[in-house]
Parts: C-alpha cells; sequence; structure tokens
C-alpha cells in the first residue's frame, strides 16, 4: 500500500483537491460500466464556517471544464484521502466523522461507511497502511489516535497522546519502520517544534522529537507537514509564524 497517502494529492487551486485513484470500485448504478474512474476530485465553496464540499469522481484529466454537477455535496469543509481505491472525506464540524466513499461509473460519489468519534471536532488527518489497518487523529478534546479498519470502517483501537501534551492539533500523520510520526502543533506555545513517534508493535507513545530552531510545525495545507523521500528520509515543515521573532 502507499506509504503516505494524503502526499499523492495534487492541488489544481484553493478551491480544488485532487486524488488519484488506480482502481477505483464500481458501485454499479450507472449503465456505462466500462469507465473507469482513475480521480476523485473536491470542489469547496464558501469561506469561513460556510462552506460546502462537492465530490466527484473523473475518468480522465482530459477535459477543458469542470463543475458540480454530478457531485455528491457535503455541508461542510472536507479534506479528502485515498487508499487507491475509495475516497475517505473528514469533515470539518463536531462530532468528528470521516465518510468512506466509493464512485459510480458515472463519477457520482456514494457513501459507503462512516466513523464517528464523539467527544472530538474532526478528524484531522488520515494515514492508511494497508487495506486493514488505518490512523486517523482527531482534533477538540481527545488526545489520541484512532486505529480502524479501513475496509470495514470499525474502529479497532486507541492509542493515547496524553503525554504529549494538551492543546495540540495534531497537523500530520506519517507511518515508517513500524513507527507512527504525529506531527504536534501548539500554535507556538512552547517555541519548540515537536513530533511524536508511536510505536505501532505496542500501540503507545514512543518519544517526543523536538527542534529549537523553529517554533512549531506547521504545513500550507490542512493536512500536509511531513514528507518522505525515496531514501526514506522524513522531512518536517516547520513555522516561525507563531515565534517571539515573527511580525
Amino acid at each position: 500500500m502507499n506509504k503516505k497517502i494524503n502526499k499523492q494529492f495534487r492541488a489544481l487551486s484553493v478551491l480544488l483537491i485532487l486524488v488519484g485513484l488506480s482502481a477505483c470500485k464500481d458501485s454499479g448504478t450507472n449503465t456505462n460500466d466500462n469507465v473507469d474512474i482513475n480521480y476523485g476530485l473536491t470542489i469547496v465553496s464558501g469561506a469561513g464556517d460556510v462552506q460546502t464540499t462537492f465530490i466527484q469522481g473523473l475518468p480522465t484529466l482530459d477535459i477543458s471544464s469542470v463543475d458540480n454537477s454530478n457531485s455528491t455535496e457535503l455541508s461542510n469543509y472536507a479534506s479528502i484521502f485515498t487508499d487507491g481505491t475509495s475516497l475517505y472525506a473528514p469533515g470539518f464540524g463536531a462530532p468528528a466523522t470521516m465518510s468512506k466513499y466509493d464512485f459510480s461509473s458515472s463519477g457520482e460519489a456514494e457513501l459507503d461507511q462512516q466513523i464517528i468519534v464523539p467527544g472530538s471536532n474532526t478528524v484531522s488527518t488520515v494515514e492508511i497502511i494497508s487495506p486493514t489497518d488505518g490512523y486517523a487523529t482527531v482534533g477538540g478534546g481527545l488526545s489520541k489516535v484512532i486505529q480502524f479498519d479501513p475496509s470495514t470502517m470499525r474502529i479497532t483501537g486507541v492509542i493515547d497522546l496524553s503525554d504529549a501534551g494538551e492543546g495540540l492539533f495534531y497537523a500530520d500523520l506519517l507511518a515508517r519502520d513500524n513507527k507512527l510520526f504525529v506531527a504536534l502543533n501548539d500554535f507556538g506555545s512552547s517555541g519548540i517544534a515537536k513530533v511524536a513517534v508511536v510505536d505501532l508493535a505496542t500501540k503507545t507513545l514512543d518519544k517526543i522529537i523536538t527542534d529549537t530552531r523553529t517554533s512549531t510545525v506547521f504545513g500550507s495545507t490542512n493536512t500536509a507537514v511531513f514528507a518522505l523521500d525515496d531514501n526514506g528520509d522524513i522531512y518536517v515543515q516547520g513555522s516561525g509564524l507563531f515565534s517571539e521573532y515573527s511580525t
């Protein structure tokens, strides 16, 4: 499976998010069964707390225009992740909800299953390691990583992150060498960039990596903080935005 699912994203503009699908399942609701859906696309409209997300599938990018006439509408902002076949859309707003969608051959996104985490505001980011093993962080009061089965969309475990600190936004996830790296964004309150390392064998917090050269980990999008190169080295985006030197 993909080492880093959300690093497959290619942003077309501020309002469009595109993700590649290697072999999307066909729900069979359209008679044009010979069409393969190879891309999942979201169009986000609105601003602030009033946003709408439109999800659709595309067979090709060889098109001159795109609209939302064949889209499934979500009543909030939703980021998207994929396992190469289905699309996973965590929506912003309590309770934290992540929805799994498959596409018909006409490109319509159809809801398969959902995971709901009571007591939290949103699913921050998702890392899918295999067809039956995935992880997600939640924001808004719960210091933990949720382990889930992407095939059934059932929660299979919980990893406690309370020792990593309180009041954190979990900005990104990356799995490597049976470790799960969690970007910890405290919005500069500590003045230190911090990454939690979880041992996936024991499902426990292993350690916290810190760096004083910047004030926090911070990505240019909601989820993109980590990058993994071909040598297996991990790169982390940092920001001095919240430091005492920022203006």
